[in-house]
């Protein structure tokens, strides 16, 4: 459980109590920008040593048959590839969703938990392989230790600019443009996404359709 004094800060962006290198202090703030965008109210009872409840309410949805509740995806053949992916996150349910995601459709992908180790596992591949471009398509968090995901895709594109980069965050993207997380007209997923957004969105970045922020 919390103090008072934790438990009043819980949801603040960055607001952490791990150690430096632990957290992002994030995970709470995107809940709670989640649940306030979608007309809803979350709070949090929490007593030291008892622990702590989070209670969410949302609002009855009632408006007719989901399939308007994503934007459209492409319906024009197959979504499949078999394209070098690489999912940067420091969440690892979030990079085994993804993965998931993906390798059902072809591609062939790989993991790391921050923008440094993907620049590291990537430089080795390039020297290992002698390749002009280590992989094809990066999929990356926005806000992450050690090296975010806006200083890994101007890194990236210092170095490789032919690898495509398609950002995440549970930020919208107005709120990542205005905080400078993120480069105006950057291809941009808001959290939480379907599979079958993402599907369209890494299909269309490889593709070079160059619509694909959402």
């Amino acid at each position: 459980g919390m103090d008072e004094q934790t438990r009043a800060r819980v949801f603040e962006p960055f607001f952490t109590t791990k150690s430096i290198g632990e957290g992002t202090g994030l995970g709470l703030a995107v809940a709670h920008g989640i649940v306030e965008q979608s007309g809803g109210r979350v709070w949090c009872a929490s007593a030291p040593g008892q622990g702590s409840t989070f209670t969410v309410v949302l609002p009855e949805f009632n408006s007719g048959p989901l399939s308007g509740a994503f934007p459209a995806v492409r319906n024009d053949g197959n979504m499949r590839g078999t394209e070098r992916v690489l999912i940067v996150d420091d969440e690892s349910h979030v990079r085994r969703y993804i993965r998931r995601e993906l390798e059902r459709l072809g591609y062939q992908v790989r993991e790391a938990a921050d923008g440094r180790a993907a620049l590291d596992g990537l430089a080795a591949t390039a020297e290992e392989g002698g390749t002009e471009r280590p992989i094809d398509l990066v999929v990356t968090d926005l806000v992450m230790p050690r090296l975010g995901g806006r200083e890994l895709g101007e890194a990236l594109e210092q170095r490789w600019p032919a690898i495509r980069v398609l950002y995440t965050s549970g930020y919208p993207g107005e709120e990542v443009v205005r905080q400078g997380w993120l480069a105006e007209g950057a291809s941009f997923l808001q959290k939480p996404f379907s599979g079958e957004r993402l599907a369209q969105c890494a299909r269309d970045l490889l593709d070079g359709i160059a619509d694909v922020a959402r």
